[in-house]
């Protein structure tokens, strides 16, 4: 199945998150709950290490999340949250000012149609895998209507069930 995966555009503003948020249990939540409704402070992290500045643009992709400001994210909820998609929110406030992420929490194999999802992580283990998959539709919808020079796209081809490493 051809998906697409949303990732930071390196050399633009990334968020920088408290030492005691573990980044890899956020991206790894298995809980509607551990996501909705929280709240992080974090430095927006807009200088390269020689000092030059990043740009900021619109959206940006942090801890597995889709990352809005918060003047797009009433438009940005409304087309996460179609075809039984299940999206937790949770909202960061920067020196900048204050964003919502999203995260699904719905599986594709539950909700086929669903804008955004993510899948199991093998056979074995039916945890959601970490990684959070979106439709050529919303992508090509995000990229119409709102800044994406914080984001990149990648197609990739992924099984609708499993997460499969690629092999080398």
């Amino acid at each position: 199945m051809l998906c697409h995966k949303i990732e930071h555009k390196i050399g633009t503003a990334v968020f920088v998150f408290d030492p005691s948020i573990s980044i890899l249990s956020m991206e790894k939540a298995q809980h509607f709950d551990t996501i909705d409704g929280q709240h992080f402070d974090v430095l927006e992290g807009c200088f390269n290490s020689d000092g030059s500045p990043y740009p900021r643009f619109g959206l940006t992709e942090s801890i597995g999340m889709l990352i809005a400001p918060t003047d797009a994210a009433i438009a940005i909820r409304r087309t996460l949250n179609q075809q039984g998609a299940r999206v937790a929110e949770c909202t960061f406030t920067s020196q900048y000012g204050d964003y919502i992420g999203f995260r699904a929490f719905n599986l594709h194999e539950d909700t086929p149609q669903a804008p955004v999802f993510r899948i199991r992580t093998s056979p074995d283990n039916p945890d959601l895998w970490m990684d959070q998959y979106y439709t050529s539709e919303l992508v090509s919808w995000l990229k119409a209507n709102f800044d994406t020079r914080g984001i990149q796209t990648r197609t990739v081809d992924q099984d609708p069930h499993y997460y499969q490493p690629k092999k080398k």
